[in-house]
């Protein structure tokens, strides 16, 4: 009894401390937070006059970003006719951040007034948060991305195409060297984004006393790009983040949104190994973001991998549905999406031969380069990337193709080739035998196209079944006969009544063969001795 009293008078005594420590952990003063410094345009990361020039079909153009929003505006040949293509997009964070608490970004995306009459073209919006210590930055949280949907002014969207917004939570982090959250527009057609900074600087004190300023005017970062008369700069057309822009690679995971899903399998495995291949694995730990280490057969392939292949080594890929990606040497590829019907390859270097199947219902399966995109379903195709251009090569079907520095969209059919990049070319025709025959080494009897394979089948079925009903029939003859053939009894032995005296009846010696008389037990030939 007096334990259980003591335990509860221990217990109330709890009750009443627990809120107390609550309220004084609640009510210690912050002794600092982070204040919005300047608000800058990103030189580096925002489009180049470089880059539009590199786009002979841009006729004019306006860009600008300025803190809380920006419009992007591009007029291109089409035709007889000229297009423009508009966009507006807003951007909204607080101006001091105190850390722990939870504090919301919104950004939006939208069309202002475009004359996209005869392809599709998107908007989008996305902030990303970056923190520094120690001199290294690193990417803070998920990034956040509005886009509106992919749409034809034609068609008559409806605002739910043409308007993208989105909001999103993230806790502040605690004291660092640096804070930043970069803004960037994107407009359909143009050739690179506009990219903003706000800076952050950590100050010391309270924050409930901190004295707001002003937001700095649009005049102080409006960052236009205007048509000018110079000879034209080197081409640098626009292109999809490219690992070598980040110091780690788990920064470039957070920004292509891989990070959450480093520990999926990516319904991808080995299906051949030829040569030097090796596989990236992720690890959050490593400065570098991951090691490489020797493929295996039996390998669990995961998202956000990295696969290359050596000189003269090659690898063959397979998916659940049958579909087969093979590796030419020099060529790398990341597995980029864990959910089967938005199966998705980045190829980062070489050459890669597809033969995707009909993906499960609704599925797509998409290839992305440095310059361009492949949209594909049920086709055999080619991707080539060097760096500097993205090149499809489609054997049978059709691939959607886009080309990132335009945004055209093109549909490309079994013979016809496209290059998008420094040295883009228009849609041609391609000798698919030759293209095939380059091939046949990495993967000797590839399919050249579907419709073959079908044949095949049918004639191996066809074959097989034949072949069992052969054997059937056989084995059904052979019971046959030895269902009528006549039974032998033991020599000796005769079953029933009419059994005889062993002893009594004539036998032949074992040894020679001799007659033995009834009641012998010598062979009167040769001696043997009987029974």
């Amino acid at each position: 009894m007096k334990l259980k009293r003591f335990l509860g008078i221990l217990m109330t005594a709890l009750l009443f401390l627990l809120p107390i420590q609550t309220v004084r952990a609640e009510t210690e003063p912050v002794t600092g937070y982070w204040k919005l410094k300047v608000t800058a345009v990103n030189q580096n990361d925002s489009v180049t006059e470089a880059m539009v020039q590199a786009n002979s079909n841009i006729v004019s153009h306006n860009y600008e970003i300025h803190p809380g929003g920006g419009s992007m505006s591009t007029t291109l040949k089409s035709g007889d006719n000229n297009i423009t293509i508009k966009s507006s997009h807003t951007f909204e964070a607080p101006e001091i951040l105190v850390p722990g608490q939870t504090v919301s970004i919104r950004i939006t995306a939208a069309d202002a007034g475009s004359s996209n009459s005869n392809y599709y073209i998107s908007h989008s919006t996305s902030a990303g948060k970056w923190i520094n210590n120690g001199g290294r930055w690193k990417s803070y949280g998920e990034p956040l991305n509005a886009a509106t949907g992919t749409f034809v002014t034609a068609q008559n969207p409806d605002k739910s195409l043409t308007q993208g917004e989105k909001t999103a939570e993230f806790i502040v982090p605690e004291k660092a060297d640096a804070f930043t959250i970069h803004f960037s527009i994107l407009g359909g057609s143009a050739p690179g984004p506009m990219v903003i900074n706000y800076d952050y600087d950590y100050v010391e004190g309270d924050p409930a006393g901190a004295a707001t300023t002003p937001t700095p005017s649009p005049s102080q970062s409006i960052n236009p790009i205007e048509p000018d008369t110079k000879e034209p700069a080197p081409p640098t057309p626009s292109k999809y983040p490219s690992m070598k822009d980040y110091d780690n690679y788990i920064d470039y995971l957070a920004s292509r949104d891989m990070l959450d899903y480093i520990d999926e399998d990516a319904g991808v495995v080995f299906s051949d190994l030829s040569g030097q291949v090796e596989v990236f694995v992720v690890d959050r730990d490593d400065p570098e973001g991951g090691q490489w280490e020797f493929a295996k057969i039996d390998k669990v392939l995961k998202t956000g991998m990295r696969i290359r292949t050596g000189l003269d080594s090659s690898a063959i890929l397979s998916f659940a549905d049958m579909s087969t990606f093979v590796m030419k040497p020099n060529t790398e590829i990341i597995l980029s999406s864990p959910t089967q019907k938005e199966n998705k390859l980045i190829l980062a270097a070489g050459n890669i031969w597809a033969n995707v199947k009909k993906m499960v219902k609704d599925g797509t399966m998409d290839i992305e380069m440095s310059y361009a995109a492949g949209g594909i379903r049920g086709t055999i195709f080619v991707c080539e990337e060097d760096g500097a251009n993205s090149t499809l090569k489609v054997i049978e079907g059709k691939v959607k193709f886009t080309d990132k520095s335009t945004g055209d969209v093109t549909m490309v059919s079994g013979g016809e080739m496209i290059t998008a990049g420094e040295n883009a070319t228009p849609l041609q025709d391609f000798n698919i035998q030759e293209e095939h025959a380059s091939w046949e080494s990495y993967a000797p009897g590839h399919a050249i196209t579907n419709k073959s394979n079908t044949v095949w089948f049918i004639v191996a079925a066809v074959g097989g079944a034949l072949l069992i009903a052969v054997i059937l029939i056989l084995i059904a003859v052979r019971r046959k006969k030895a269902r009528y053939a006549p039974v032998y009894a033991a020599p000796g032995y005769v079953s029933g009544a009419n059994k005889l005296d062993l002893k009594a009846a004539a036998s032949f010696c074992s040894n020679c063969g001799n007659r033995i008389d009834a009641g012998s037990s010598f062979c009167s030939k040769c001696g043997n001795k009987i029974g």
